[in-house]
């Protein structure tokens, strides 16, 4: 119950860095997920999608879309890269959910290891 509360008052301020700082926050979600609120890692990885997901979905609408480009006269969201990129996430994200549900939990863990260890060299 205690680390519950820790994590329930880390978690938004967290969430809110992350999402000033453009990274959405999963990297930081999933191992709370995981060490705090005692959930698999099968459960901490759709969990934190959805949180980054609505902390996304959050900014933009509040903010981002009323953004205009500092130099040109068009917004700040580049829908043409947006276009080329959008169809390449989703491939990541439905090849994500097919690895999660035939991985044991143990792949699964060691897999995120290895990603977040190579995103850091």
């Amino acid at each position: 119950r205690g680390r519950e509360i820790v994590g329930s008052i880390l978690l938004p301020p967290l969430i809110a860095i992350a999402n000033v700082g453009g990274i959405g926050g999963s990297i930081i979600l999933v191992p709370i997920c995981f060490s705090l609120f005692g959930f698999t890692t099968q459960e901490s990885v759709p969990i934190a999608m959805f949180m980054v997901s609505v902390a996304c979905i959050i900014r933009f609408v509040f903010f981002t879309r009323k953004q205009r480009h500092p130099t040109r006269d068009a917004t700040v969201i580049d829908y043409n890269l947006l276009s080329i990129m959008f169809p390449i996430v989703m491939i990541g994200s439905y090849l994500g959910v097919f690895l999660n549900l035939i991985l044991s939990m143990f792949w699964l863990a060691l897999l995120l290891a290895v990603i977040l260890f190579l995103l850091t060299i």
